[in-house]
């Protein structure tokens, strides 16, 4: 991946965006895993659900779903 960031920006290209997903969402393994994992995080489980509406958007739309940062410091979709 960094290779083809590096020949993308050496092509010109100022904005390279990356979205890397811990899991596939749509595998019930995963999502078992990611249960279990922030089974008593409520922050967790939210922040899971937050990333999969922006994976659920790429997986349906085949485009990078626009993501901003709130003061919080929480991902906005």
């Amino acid at each position: 991946m960094y290779i083809m960031a590096v020949n993308a920006k050496n092509s010109g290209q100022d904005f390279i965006p990356v979205h890397v997903y811990p899991v596939k969402f749509g595998n019930p393994r995963s999502m078992d895993y990611l249960g279990t994992v922030s089974l008593n995080d409520n922050d967790a489980q939210k922040f899971w659900v937050n990333l999969k509406g922006a994976y659920d958007y790429f997986e349906k739309h085949h485009k990078l779903p626009v993501v901003m940062v709130n003061q919080q410091g929480k991902y906005i979709m």
